[in-house]
């Protein structure tokens, strides 16, 4: 199941079982000045990202990267939709570690703050930052370096060009490429020529 938080204009909450302690543990402090740091870092990312990218979509994803920068979470995929005055925001998160509602509720706020210091969209809207869930295909080597040792289904091209599936646990992933297990030996399938890949749920 997906985990959820939800900002708007400045106001969030999380949907989801903490499944684990916070990993934010650190004193009144540093935590602050952690926080000061990533939002400082997610301001000028987003005023160089002004300067050299058209969207506001590219904007919002550069202000993210910010804010998530040197941390375990990292994002997946970020959209803006809908019409001015009632967009929404939405960001799906993964992380190296357990994600749990806690993480994804302090990374709505850090998101929503520097959104909304910084003007950055046009009118109301609501942020909504979750993480992907089963359902939703793998986009990143590092999501599948997490799921090592899990069973997906992969649609892959092959080298002829015609395309086909394997379904199997995953045995290897690295920056270039991953290993299916399958019935008489692993299947090495570059990224490149990724079409989808799904866990597998055991039900």
């Amino acid at each position: 199941m997906a985990l959820l938080g939800v900002h708007l204009r400045g106001v969030a909450h999380m949907e989801g079982g903490l499944d684990r302690p916070p990993f934010f543990l650190l004193g009144y402090g540093q935590m602050h000045r952690a926080r000061r740091a990533r939002r400082d870092w997610a301001l000028l990312t987003f005023t160089a990202a002004m300067e050299s990218t058209d969207t506001l979509q590219d904007h919002v994803a550069a202000l993210v990267e910010g804010v998530l920068r040197d941390g375990p979470c990292f994002a997946v995929e970020i959209a803006v939709r809908g019409k001015v005055g009632s967009q929404a925001v939405d960001v799906f998160v993964e992380s190296d570690a357990a994600l749990d509602a806690y993480a994804l509720g302090q990374i709505s706020r850090e998101v929503g703050y520097v959104l909304d210091t910084d003007e950055v969209m046009p009118g109301p809207y609501t942020l909504n930052v979750s993480s992907p869930g089963a359902d939703r295909p793998l986009r990143l080597p590092r999501q599948y370096r997490k799921m090592i040792g899990r069973r997906l289904r992969v649609h892959y091209r092959q080298a002829s060009g015609t395309c086909t599936e394997v379904v199997g646990a995953l045995e290897y992933a690295d920056a270039e490429r991953i290993a299916v297990a399958a019935r008489n030996e692993p299947v090495t399938i570059s990224y490149d020529n990724i079409l989808w890949a799904k866990v597998q749920l055991p039900w």
